[in-house]
């Protein structure tokens, strides 16, 4: 099968731009929906600091890349 390299070009473009926006989405997720988050909250009803269950308002932390 042959193809022409703005073909090439045009199906590779098209595929790296719908893995960026997943990734994009998957990082929004992860960030409003940690891992650990209900498991730390559990953790923190059961040890009895109810603070962390209330929400600390702060800043996200940030990850390295």
């Amino acid at each position: 099968m042959c193809f022409d390299p703005y073909v090439l070009e045009r199906i590779t473009t098209s595929r790296l731009e719908e893995l960026r926006a997943e990734a994009a989405r998957r990082g929004v997720v992860r960030s409003i929906h940690g891992p650990g988050r209900i498991l730390a909250r559990l953790r923190a009803l059961f040890t009895g600091r109810h603070r962390v269950i209330a929400g600390r308002g702060g800043a996200v932390r940030t990850r390295h890349a």
